[in-house]
Protein backbone atom coordinates (compact mmCIF):
# COMPACT_ATOMS: atom_id res chain seq x y z
CA UNK A 1 0.00 0.00 0.00
CA UNK A 2 1.16 3.80 -0.91
CA UNK A 3 2.65 5.97 1.86
CA UNK A 4 -0.52 8.33 1.38
CA UNK A 5 -3.85 8.09 0.18
CA UNK A 6 -3.35 9.57 -3.36
CA UNK A 7 -4.18 9.27 -7.02
CA UNK A 8 -2.47 8.03 -9.59
CA UNK A 9 -1.46 11.85 -10.77
CA UNK A 10 -0.61 12.89 -7.48
CA UNK A 11 -3.22 15.16 -6.82
CA UNK A 12 -2.13 17.77 -4.29
CA UNK A 13 -5.72 17.53 -3.25
CA UNK A 14 -5.33 13.72 -2.23
CA UNK A 15 -3.31 14.62 1.38
CA UNK A 16 -4.69 12.10 4.05
CA UNK A 17 -1.92 9.75 5.29
CA UNK A 18 -2.04 6.26 6.34
CA UNK A 19 0.35 3.85 7.84
CA UNK A 20 1.69 1.20 5.34
CA UNK A 21 0.24 -2.55 6.14
CA UNK A 22 2.96 -3.22 8.15
CA UNK A 23 3.16 -0.64 10.51
CA UNK A 24 -0.71 -2.02 11.03
CA UNK A 25 0.47 -5.01 12.10
CA UNK A 26 3.52 -3.80 14.18
CA UNK A 27 1.28 -1.36 16.12
CA UNK A 28 -1.12 -4.69 16.76
CA UNK A 29 1.64 -7.16 17.67
CA UNK A 30 2.98 -4.59 20.31
CA UNK A 31 -0.40 -3.96 21.75
CA UNK A 32 -1.01 -7.62 23.82
CA UNK A 33 2.67 -6.74 25.09
CA UNK A 34 1.45 -3.04 26.38
CA UNK A 35 -1.41 -4.59 27.87
CA UNK A 36 1.09 -7.41 30.03
CA UNK A 37 3.34 -4.74 31.44
CA UNK A 38 0.64 -2.33 32.51
CA UNK A 39 -0.73 -5.11 34.36
CA UNK A 40 2.61 -6.03 35.53
CA UNK A 41 3.05 -2.55 37.08
CA UNK A 42 -0.59 -2.93 38.37
CA UNK A 43 0.52 -6.14 40.71
CA UNK A 44 3.84 -4.54 41.45
CA UNK A 45 1.96 -1.08 43.21
CA UNK A 46 -0.35 -3.51 44.91
CA UNK A 47 2.20 -5.22 46.48
CA UNK A 48 4.02 -2.19 47.83
CA UNK A 49 1.08 -0.99 49.70
CA UNK A 50 0.70 -4.45 51.31
CA UNK A 51 4.51 -4.92 52.33
CA UNK A 52 6.18 -1.52 52.20
CA UNK A 53 3.53 0.38 53.97
CA UNK A 54 4.62 0.26 57.13
CA UNK A 55 8.14 1.32 56.13
CA UNK A 56 7.24 4.19 54.31
CA UNK A 57 5.18 5.46 57.78
CA UNK A 58 8.50 4.96 59.43
CA UNK A 59 11.19 6.57 57.09
CA UNK A 60 9.38 8.75 54.97
CA UNK A 61 12.84 10.49 54.22
CA UNK A 62 13.84 7.51 52.14
CA UNK A 63 12.65 6.34 48.46
CA UNK A 64 10.79 3.17 47.83
CA UNK A 65 13.03 0.55 45.69
CA UNK A 66 10.03 -0.35 43.74
CA UNK A 67 8.31 2.95 42.97
CA UNK A 68 11.77 3.79 41.52
CA UNK A 69 11.83 0.89 39.71
CA UNK A 70 8.47 1.60 38.24
CA UNK A 71 8.80 5.08 37.38
CA UNK A 72 12.03 4.19 35.62
CA UNK A 73 10.61 1.23 33.95
CA UNK A 74 7.85 3.39 31.28
CA UNK A 75 9.92 6.37 30.31
CA UNK A 76 12.15 3.80 28.13
CA UNK A 77 8.90 2.69 26.50
CA UNK A 78 7.17 6.29 25.47
CA UNK A 79 10.63 7.40 24.53
CA UNK A 80 10.98 4.66 22.04
CA UNK A 81 7.29 4.84 20.43
CA UNK A 82 8.05 8.94 20.62
CA UNK A 83 11.40 8.20 18.07
CA UNK A 84 9.94 6.26 15.79
CA UNK A 85 6.28 8.60 16.10
CA UNK A 86 8.96 11.47 15.23
CA UNK A 87 10.64 10.03 12.28
CA UNK A 88 6.95 8.76 11.01
CA UNK A 89 6.24 12.36 10.74
CA UNK A 90 9.73 13.74 9.03
CA UNK A 91 8.79 11.18 6.26
CA UNK A 92 4.94 12.56 6.15
CA UNK A 93 6.16 16.32 5.78
CA UNK A 94 8.76 15.60 3.28
CA UNK A 95 6.55 13.72 1.52
CA UNK A 96 4.10 16.77 1.45
CA UNK A 97 6.53 19.13 0.57
CA UNK A 98 7.02 16.59 -2.84
CA UNK A 99 3.58 16.16 -3.65
CA UNK A 100 3.28 20.35 -3.57
CA UNK A 101 6.10 20.81 -5.86
CA UNK A 102 5.33 18.28 -8.05
CA UNK A 103 1.45 19.42 -8.35
CA UNK A 104 2.66 22.87 -9.33
CA UNK A 105 5.26 21.33 -11.79
CA UNK A 106 2.70 19.44 -13.29
CA UNK A 107 0.45 22.92 -13.69
CA UNK A 108 3.12 23.92 -15.81
CA UNK A 109 3.41 20.71 -17.84
CA UNK A 110 6.46 19.80 -16.48
CA UNK A 111 5.40 15.99 -17.38
CA UNK A 112 6.32 16.80 -21.54
CA UNK A 113 9.26 18.92 -20.90
CA UNK A 114 10.64 17.61 -17.84
CA UNK A 115 12.47 14.28 -18.64
CA UNK A 116 14.37 12.36 -17.36
CA UNK A 117 14.08 14.12 -13.71
CA UNK A 118 10.35 13.91 -13.92
CA UNK A 119 10.49 9.88 -14.54
CA UNK A 120 13.11 9.96 -11.79
CA UNK A 121 11.58 11.64 -9.39
CA UNK A 122 8.55 9.48 -9.69
CA UNK A 123 10.71 6.48 -9.00
CA UNK A 124 12.34 8.02 -5.90
CA UNK A 125 9.25 8.51 -4.41
CA UNK A 126 7.91 4.97 -5.00
CA UNK A 127 10.67 3.45 -3.36
CA UNK A 128 10.40 5.82 -0.69
CA UNK A 129 6.66 4.32 -0.50
CA UNK A 130 8.45 0.66 0.35
CA UNK A 131 10.50 1.72 2.57
CA UNK A 132 7.39 3.44 4.50
CA UNK A 133 5.83 0.65 4.10
CA UNK A 134 8.17 -0.99 6.01
CA UNK A 135 8.83 1.10 9.06
CA UNK A 136 11.76 2.53 8.01
CA UNK A 137 11.11 5.72 7.90
CA UNK A 138 14.28 8.19 8.02
CA UNK A 139 15.28 6.17 4.67
CA UNK A 140 11.78 6.72 3.29
CA UNK A 141 12.28 10.39 4.17
CA UNK A 142 15.25 10.79 2.45
CA UNK A 143 13.46 9.75 -0.57
CA UNK A 144 11.07 11.66 -0.98
CA UNK A 145 13.60 14.50 -0.27
CA UNK A 146 15.99 13.53 -3.10
CA UNK A 147 12.77 13.29 -5.19
CA UNK A 148 11.75 16.73 -3.73
CA UNK A 149 15.28 18.29 -4.73
CA UNK A 150 15.52 16.73 -7.97
CA UNK A 151 12.09 18.14 -8.48
CA UNK A 152 13.42 21.94 -7.55
CA UNK A 153 16.67 21.35 -9.96
CA UNK A 154 14.29 20.57 -12.68
CA UNK A 155 11.53 23.76 -11.77
CA UNK A 156 15.20 25.67 -11.69
CA UNK A 157 15.95 24.82 -15.41
CA UNK A 158 12.88 25.70 -16.49
CA UNK A 159 14.21 28.76 -18.58
CA UNK A 160 17.59 27.22 -19.70
CA UNK A 161 15.57 24.53 -21.16
CA UNK A 162 13.23 27.46 -22.96
CA UNK A 163 15.90 29.01 -24.33
CA UNK A 164 18.07 25.72 -25.06
CA UNK A 165 14.43 24.86 -27.08
CA UNK A 166 14.61 28.10 -28.58
CA UNK A 167 17.99 28.26 -29.88
CA UNK A 168 17.93 24.60 -31.23
CA UNK A 169 14.34 25.82 -33.11
CA UNK A 170 16.02 28.46 -35.00
CA UNK A 171 19.49 26.66 -35.76
CA UNK A 172 16.72 23.99 -37.67
CA UNK A 173 15.02 26.46 -39.61
CA UNK A 174 17.55 28.31 -40.76
CA UNK A 175 19.14 25.27 -42.29
CA UNK A 176 15.59 23.85 -43.61
CA UNK A 177 14.84 21.34 -41.35
CA UNK A 178 11.72 21.45 -40.69
CA UNK A 179 10.69 18.49 -38.68
CA UNK A 180 13.73 19.27 -36.15
CA UNK A 181 12.32 22.72 -35.72
CA UNK A 182 9.07 21.65 -35.39
CA UNK A 183 10.26 19.72 -32.85
CA UNK A 184 12.41 21.92 -30.96
CA UNK A 185 9.68 24.68 -31.05
CA UNK A 186 6.71 22.22 -29.58
CA UNK A 187 8.94 21.41 -26.39
CA UNK A 188 9.46 25.45 -26.20
CA UNK A 189 5.89 25.77 -26.35
CA UNK A 190 5.29 22.99 -23.20
CA UNK A 191 7.70 24.85 -21.18
CA UNK A 192 6.20 28.50 -22.17
CA UNK A 193 2.93 28.17 -23.65
CA UNK A 194 2.67 32.16 -24.73
CA UNK A 195 6.14 31.93 -25.67
CA UNK A 196 5.60 34.26 -28.78
CA UNK A 197 9.02 33.37 -30.39
CA UNK A 198 8.04 29.99 -29.93
CA UNK A 199 4.47 30.20 -31.04
CA UNK A 200 6.13 32.18 -34.69
CA UNK A 201 8.73 29.74 -35.14
CA UNK A 202 6.40 27.08 -35.34
CA UNK A 203 4.19 28.54 -37.44
CA UNK A 204 6.77 29.05 -39.76
CA UNK A 205 8.63 25.46 -39.72
CA UNK A 206 5.00 24.31 -40.16
CA UNK A 207 5.01 25.82 -43.65
CA UNK A 208 8.75 25.40 -44.47
CA UNK A 209 8.77 22.31 -47.55
CA UNK A 210 5.98 24.35 -49.09
CA UNK A 211 8.12 27.78 -49.17
CA UNK A 212 10.59 25.97 -50.60
CA UNK A 213 8.85 24.36 -52.99
CA UNK A 214 7.91 27.91 -53.84
CA UNK A 215 10.99 29.34 -53.88
CA UNK A 216 12.26 26.24 -56.43
CA UNK A 217 9.59 27.06 -58.85
CA UNK A 218 10.46 31.10 -58.79
CA UNK A 219 13.87 30.25 -59.66
CA UNK A 220 12.95 27.98 -62.24
CA UNK A 221 10.87 30.68 -63.54
CA UNK A 222 13.37 33.64 -63.41
CA UNK A 223 15.61 31.96 -65.29
CA UNK A 224 13.54 31.14 -67.98
CA UNK A 225 12.55 34.89 -68.14
CA UNK A 226 8.85 34.23 -67.20
CA UNK A 227 9.21 37.48 -64.48
CA UNK A 228 5.36 37.42 -63.57
CA UNK A 229 5.11 33.57 -62.94
CA UNK A 230 8.63 34.20 -60.58
CA UNK A 231 6.95 37.01 -58.98
CA UNK A 232 3.78 35.25 -58.14
CA UNK A 233 6.04 32.08 -56.56
CA UNK A 234 7.90 34.58 -54.60
CA UNK A 235 4.79 36.11 -53.43
CA UNK A 236 3.23 33.18 -52.60
CA UNK A 237 6.38 32.15 -50.57
CA UNK A 238 6.20 35.28 -48.39
CA UNK A 239 2.55 35.02 -47.64
CA UNK A 240 3.03 31.52 -45.84
CA UNK A 241 6.74 32.66 -44.30
CA UNK A 242 6.75 37.17 -44.02
CA UNK A 243 9.90 36.57 -42.76
CA UNK A 244 12.07 34.75 -45.28
CA UNK A 245 14.80 37.16 -46.59
CA UNK A 246 15.21 34.45 -49.76
CA UNK A 247 12.02 34.93 -51.01
CA UNK A 248 11.78 38.81 -50.16
CA UNK A 249 15.24 39.35 -51.72
CA UNK A 250 13.97 37.19 -55.02
CA UNK A 251 10.69 39.24 -55.13
CA UNK A 252 12.31 42.19 -55.01
CA UNK A 253 14.66 41.78 -57.80
CA UNK A 254 11.94 40.48 -60.61
CA UNK A 255 9.83 43.30 -59.21
CA UNK A 256 12.51 46.03 -60.27
CA UNK A 257 13.13 43.79 -63.60
CA UNK A 258 9.53 43.98 -64.53
CA UNK A 259 8.76 47.91 -63.32
CA UNK A 260 11.40 48.59 -65.26
CA UNK A 261 9.95 47.10 -68.47
CA UNK A 262 6.76 48.63 -67.18
CA UNK A 263 7.89 52.27 -66.81
CA UNK A 264 9.71 52.17 -70.46
CA UNK A 265 6.48 51.38 -72.65
CA UNK A 266 4.28 53.34 -70.39
CA UNK A 267 6.26 56.59 -70.93
CA UNK A 268 6.30 56.17 -74.86
CA UNK A 269 2.52 56.04 -74.66
CA UNK A 270 2.17 59.01 -73.11
CA UNK A 271 4.59 61.00 -75.51
CA UNK A 272 2.80 59.97 -78.17
CA UNK A 273 -0.50 60.93 -76.59
CA UNK A 274 0.44 64.45 -76.04
CA UNK A 275 2.00 64.92 -79.67
CA UNK A 276 -1.43 64.16 -80.82
CA UNK A 277 -3.15 65.79 -78.39
CA UNK A 278 -5.11 63.09 -76.72
CA UNK A 279 -5.39 64.63 -73.24
CA UNK A 280 -6.80 61.83 -71.37
CA UNK A 281 -5.04 58.50 -73.02
CA UNK A 282 -1.66 61.09 -72.43
CA UNK A 283 -2.99 61.24 -68.68
CA UNK A 284 -3.99 57.36 -68.89
CA UNK A 285 -0.11 56.89 -69.77
CA UNK A 286 1.71 58.91 -67.29
CA UNK A 287 0.05 57.73 -64.60
CA UNK A 288 0.91 54.39 -65.44
CA UNK A 289 4.07 55.32 -65.82
CA UNK A 290 4.04 57.18 -62.13
CA UNK A 291 2.62 54.03 -60.30
CA UNK A 292 6.13 52.69 -61.20
CA UNK A 293 8.96 55.36 -60.54
CA UNK A 294 6.72 58.65 -59.37
CA UNK A 295 9.88 60.58 -58.97
CA UNK A 296 11.00 60.05 -62.41
CA UNK A 297 12.27 63.35 -64.16
CA UNK A 298 10.81 62.40 -67.70
CA UNK A 299 7.49 62.10 -65.91
CA UNK A 300 7.51 65.56 -64.48
CA UNK A 301 8.09 67.29 -68.32
CA UNK A 302 5.56 65.65 -69.15
CA UNK A 303 3.32 66.48 -66.74
CA UNK A 304 4.38 69.91 -66.66
CA UNK A 305 3.11 69.93 -70.56
CA UNK A 306 -0.23 68.59 -69.83
CA UNK A 307 -0.82 70.60 -66.84
CA UNK A 308 -2.04 74.14 -68.38
CA UNK A 309 -4.46 72.69 -70.75
CA UNK A 310 -5.92 70.65 -68.18
CA UNK A 311 -5.44 73.49 -65.46
CA UNK A 312 -8.24 75.69 -68.16
CA UNK A 313 -10.60 72.95 -68.88
CA UNK A 314 -11.02 72.09 -65.09
CA UNK A 315 -11.72 75.67 -63.76
CA UNK A 316 -14.07 76.32 -66.87
CA UNK A 317 -16.26 73.41 -66.11
CA UNK A 318 -16.61 73.87 -62.26
CA UNK A 319 -17.29 78.08 -62.91
CA UNK A 320 -19.79 76.87 -65.32
CA UNK A 321 -21.61 74.67 -62.36
CA UNK A 322 -21.14 76.45 -59.90
CA UNK A 323 -23.13 79.69 -61.81
CA UNK A 324 -26.08 76.60 -62.55
CA UNK A 325 -26.22 75.65 -59.07
CA UNK A 326 -26.20 79.73 -57.78
CA UNK A 327 -29.50 79.89 -60.09
CA UNK A 328 -31.21 76.93 -58.36
CA UNK A 329 -30.29 78.08 -55.24
CA UNK A 330 -28.32 74.47 -54.20
CA UNK A 331 -25.64 76.76 -52.10
CA UNK A 332 -24.18 73.60 -50.93
CA UNK A 333 -22.94 72.50 -54.24
CA UNK A 334 -22.49 75.70 -55.47
CA UNK A 335 -20.11 76.00 -52.55
CA UNK A 336 -18.26 72.93 -53.14
CA UNK A 337 -17.83 73.93 -57.18
CA UNK A 338 -16.00 77.09 -55.60
CA UNK A 339 -13.67 75.35 -53.39
CA UNK A 340 -12.58 72.95 -56.04
CA UNK A 341 -11.63 76.12 -58.09
CA UNK A 342 -10.06 77.27 -55.23
CA UNK A 343 -8.05 74.04 -55.17
CA UNK A 344 -6.95 74.90 -58.83
CA UNK A 345 -6.02 78.29 -58.66
CA UNK A 346 -5.81 79.59 -55.35
CA UNK A 347 -5.58 82.96 -56.07
CA UNK A 348 -8.71 83.48 -58.38
CA UNK A 349 -10.67 86.29 -56.86
CA UNK A 350 -14.05 85.08 -58.91
CA UNK A 351 -13.78 81.90 -57.27
CA UNK A 352 -13.24 83.78 -53.90
CA UNK A 353 -15.91 86.10 -54.41
CA UNK A 354 -18.65 82.95 -55.17
CA UNK A 355 -17.99 81.32 -52.17
CA UNK A 356 -18.33 84.03 -49.65
CA UNK A 357 -21.62 85.01 -51.53
CA UNK A 358 -23.05 81.32 -51.58
CA UNK A 359 -21.63 80.51 -47.73
CA UNK A 360 -23.48 83.17 -46.83
CA UNK A 361 -26.65 82.36 -48.66
CA UNK A 362 -26.47 78.75 -47.42
CA UNK A 363 -26.31 79.55 -43.88
CA UNK A 364 -29.45 82.54 -44.24
CA UNK A 365 -31.44 79.53 -45.56
CA UNK A 366 -30.53 76.99 -42.96
CA UNK A 367 -31.16 79.52 -39.81
CA UNK A 368 -34.35 80.56 -42.07
CA UNK A 369 -35.31 76.89 -41.80
CA UNK A 370 -34.54 76.11 -38.25
CA UNK A 371 -37.95 78.41 -37.50
CA UNK A 372 -39.73 77.28 -40.27
CA UNK A 373 -39.67 73.54 -38.96
CA UNK A 374 -40.60 74.32 -35.37
CA UNK A 375 -42.46 77.79 -35.12
CA UNK A 376 -42.56 77.26 -31.09
CA UNK A 377 -39.14 78.15 -31.37
CA UNK A 378 -39.46 81.64 -32.01
CA UNK A 379 -41.91 81.22 -28.29
CA UNK A 380 -38.29 82.47 -27.03
CA UNK A 381 -37.42 86.31 -26.45
CA UNK A 382 -34.05 86.07 -27.96
CA UNK A 383 -34.75 83.49 -30.60
CA UNK A 384 -37.75 86.06 -31.58
CA UNK A 385 -35.23 88.97 -32.06
CA UNK A 386 -32.47 86.33 -33.79
CA UNK A 387 -35.27 85.75 -36.15
CA UNK A 388 -36.21 89.17 -36.45
CA UNK A 389 -32.96 90.54 -37.27
CA UNK A 390 -32.70 87.22 -40.04
CA UNK A 391 -35.89 88.93 -41.78
CA UNK A 392 -34.47 92.27 -42.43
CA UNK A 393 -30.94 91.67 -43.13
CA UNK A 394 -32.17 89.47 -46.02
CA UNK A 395 -34.76 92.28 -47.48
CA UNK A 396 -34.90 92.80 -50.17
CA UNK A 397 -33.70 89.56 -51.70
CA UNK A 398 -32.78 89.54 -55.28
CA UNK A 399 -35.45 88.21 -57.76
CA UNK A 400 -33.15 85.62 -58.85
CA UNK A 401 -33.82 83.54 -55.56
CA UNK A 402 -37.45 83.02 -55.18
CA UNK A 403 -37.28 79.99 -52.91
CA UNK A 404 -35.37 81.61 -50.06
CA UNK A 405 -37.53 85.33 -50.66
CA UNK A 406 -40.77 82.88 -49.90
CA UNK A 407 -39.44 81.21 -46.90
CA UNK A 408 -38.11 84.92 -45.15
CA UNK A 409 -42.24 86.18 -46.08
CA UNK A 410 -43.43 83.09 -44.05
CA UNK A 411 -40.77 83.79 -41.13
CA UNK A 412 -41.84 87.31 -40.77
CA UNK A 413 -45.42 85.96 -40.58
CA UNK A 414 -44.39 83.91 -37.78
CA UNK A 415 -42.84 86.16 -36.22
CA UNK A 416 -45.80 88.68 -36.32
CA UNK A 417 -47.89 86.01 -35.14
CA UNK A 418 -45.10 85.40 -32.12
CA UNK A 419 -45.29 88.58 -31.11
CA UNK A 420 -48.88 89.59 -30.47
CA UNK A 421 -49.90 88.81 -27.05
CA UNK A 422 -52.43 86.48 -25.88
CA UNK A 423 -55.27 87.10 -23.13
CA UNK A 424 -55.26 84.38 -19.71
CA UNK A 425 -57.82 84.46 -18.04
CA UNK A 426 -57.61 82.92 -14.67
CA UNK A 427 -59.95 82.39 -12.03
CA UNK A 428 -59.48 81.13 -8.42
CA UNK A 429 -61.52 81.19 -5.09
CA UNK A 430 -59.79 84.33 -3.64
CA UNK A 431 -57.41 82.09 -1.09
CA UNK A 432 -55.14 80.67 -3.18
CA UNK A 433 -51.33 82.14 -3.96
CA UNK A 434 -51.09 82.24 -7.64
CA UNK A 435 -48.17 82.85 -10.00
CA UNK A 436 -46.68 82.16 -13.37
CA UNK A 437 -43.12 80.49 -13.63
CA UNK A 438 -40.93 83.45 -15.71
CA UNK A 439 -43.35 85.85 -15.30
CA UNK A 440 -44.59 86.98 -11.77
CA UNK A 441 -46.51 86.22 -8.92
CA UNK A 442 -50.31 87.18 -9.41
CA UNK A 443 -51.02 86.75 -5.70
CA UNK A 444 -54.74 86.03 -4.68
CA UNK A 445 -58.22 87.23 -6.49
CA UNK A 446 -61.07 85.73 -7.95
CA UNK A 447 -60.04 86.03 -11.32
CA UNK A 448 -57.75 88.21 -13.26
CA UNK A 449 -56.25 88.52 -16.89
CA UNK A 450 -52.84 88.06 -17.93
CA UNK A 451 -51.65 88.98 -21.42
CA UNK A 452 -49.28 86.74 -22.90
CA UNK A 453 -46.76 86.11 -25.69
CA UNK A 454 -47.32 82.58 -27.30
CA UNK A 455 -45.68 79.84 -25.82
CA UNK A 456 -45.46 77.18 -23.07
CA UNK A 457 -46.12 78.23 -19.48
CA UNK A 458 -46.77 76.72 -16.08
CA UNK A 459 -48.99 78.21 -13.53
CA UNK A 460 -48.68 78.07 -9.65
CA UNK A 461 -50.87 77.76 -7.02
CA UNK A 462 -50.14 77.54 -3.40
CA UNK A 463 -52.41 77.48 0.27
CA UNK A 464 -51.58 77.54 3.76
CA UNK A 465 -52.86 73.99 4.85
CA UNK A 466 -53.36 72.55 1.15
CA UNK A 467 -51.35 70.80 -1.41
CA UNK A 468 -50.06 72.90 -3.75
CA UNK A 469 -51.10 72.72 -7.73
CA UNK A 470 -49.59 73.27 -10.49
CA UNK A 471 -50.92 73.36 -14.79
CA UNK A 472 -48.98 73.44 -17.75
CA UNK A 473 -50.70 75.73 -20.46
CA UNK A 474 -49.76 76.22 -24.31
CA UNK A 475 -50.57 79.49 -25.94
CA UNK A 476 -50.63 79.46 -29.19
CA UNK A 477 -51.15 82.35 -32.25
CA UNK A 478 -54.61 82.59 -33.75
CA UNK A 479 -56.14 81.45 -30.11
CA UNK A 480 -59.00 84.37 -29.08
CA UNK A 481 -58.59 83.54 -25.28
CA UNK A 482 -57.22 80.47 -22.65
CA UNK A 483 -59.23 80.58 -19.39
CA UNK A 484 -57.64 78.34 -16.31
CA UNK A 485 -58.77 77.40 -13.16
CA UNK A 486 -56.34 77.57 -10.28
CA UNK A 487 -57.51 76.80 -6.61
CA UNK A 488 -56.25 74.58 -3.88
CA UNK A 489 -58.40 72.48 -2.16
CA UNK A 490 -56.45 69.69 -1.49
CA UNK A 491 -56.23 69.90 2.51
CA UNK A 492 -52.76 68.14 3.65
Amino acid sequence: MSVEDRDQTGSPHATRLQPPDGEVRAQTRRAPVLVWLAAALLSALAASVVFLLPALVAEPDEPSEVSSSIDSAEPAVIRSAGIADGSRHDAEVELQRYLKLRARLEIDGADRWGEPEWSESNGLVGHGDGLFGRSDYDAARQAYGNATELLTRLAQSRENRLTDALQAGDSALEGDRSAHAEAAYTMALAIDPENEAAIKGLARASVRDAVLGHLAAALKAERRGEMAEARTQYAAALTLDREHTVAADGRARVSAAIDKHTFDAAMTAALDALDDGRIADAREALDAAADVQPDAPAIADAQRRLAQKVLERDVAACRSRAARYEREEKWGAAIEQYEKMLTLVATSGFAIEGLQRTRARKKLNEQVGFYLDDPKRLYSSERLAHASSLVTDASPLDASEPVLASAVKRLAVLIAEASRPLDLTIRSDGLTRVAIHHIGRLGQFEEQRVELLPGRYTVVGEREGYRDVRHVIEIRPGDDSVNLEVRCEEPI
